[in-house]
């Protein structure tokens, strides 16, 4: 905690066995307030035993030094896996003047319109 500036976060990396654990310490150190959320890193798909459900995740817990005044880059590509060609084709049905695949969602009254090949949304509004 002590060496990340006031905008910092951490990712921790752990083993399903030990992440409630683990969250536990780091509701200690950083507070519970300042949990970002727990990403499901999932290895393979599929049961590989007939006996028991199989270990095939891992846990990526988040915290931020001050929450909502934390760095958070959602448009660097790195963060971001590019939709498949059949999802384009199932969820992005409709084309823009420019040519760009789009949905449009509406939340709470407001309507939205993501685009596939971007990373961003507009709000019709």
């Amino acid at each position: 905690r002590g060496i990340l500036k006031p905008t910092g976060s951490i990712y921790l990396h752990c083993d399903p066995t030990a992440s409630h654990y683990i969250k536990v310490m780091l509701h200690g150190v950083f507070g519970h307030r300042n949990f970002l959320g727990d990403i499901i890193w999932n290895k393979c798909n599929g049961v590989k035993s007939k006996t028991h459900w199989g270990n095939e995740n891992d846990n990526i817990l988040c915290y931020a030094i001050n929450k909502g005044k934390h760095t958070f880059n959602s448009t660097d590509p790195v963060c971001r896996t590019p939709f498949s060609d059949i999802s384009i084709s199932m969820h992005f049905k409709k084309t823009d003047k420019q040519g760009r695949h789009y949905r449009e969602r509406i939340v709470n009254g407001k309507s939205y319109i993501y685009y596939a090949r971007e990373i961003y949304w507009e709000s019709l509004e």
